[in-house]
């Protein structure tokens, strides 16, 4: 498949994740039933767009997201670069807190605090990672 086909689509399932699914998910959070596989569906689709970037980085030149991202640290990335992959990794590292979290919080009624505080962290690491990912 053509790469810029397949980045195009990578940013099409960022952008439905980003301005749709979390959104619609976050205004669920008082209806388990609805927001937990909302969530859980959210991170499926992230997951699967990591690797969608990572293949057509792997197209595209030879070398992966996470390779550049590597270089970006050790070989003189932009500032924006590195902030991209910092709150991505947020991101990613938020859904895994979310998911331990919010299980203790459905099955025992504790860590709401908690739960509600990676939120925050969660949801400005995401939406910073899909503004700065259209200069990547």
């Amino acid at each position: 498949m053509n790469p810029d086909t397949l980045s195009i689509a990578a940013k099409g399932l960022n952008t439905v994740i980003a301005l749709l699914v979390l959104p619609f998910g976050l205004t669920q959070r008082h209806r388990p039933r609805v927001h937990i596989p909302v969530m859980l569906t959210a991170f499926v689709a992230d997951v699967g767009n990591v690797l969608l970037v990572e293949y057509v980085a792997r197209l595209g030149h030879g070398k992966g997201a996470v390779e550049e991202g590597l270089d970006a640290f050790t070989g003189g990335g932009t500032s924006l670069q590195r902030f991209h992959i910092i709150v991505s990794v947020a991101s990613i590292l938020g859904y895994a807190v979310a998911a331990i979290t919010g299980s203790r919080l459905y099955r025992r009624g504790a860590g709401r605090n908690v739960h509600r505080a990676n939120a925050v962290v969660f949801v400005f690491a995401r939406y910073a990672s899909y503004i700065t990912s259209f200069w990547m």
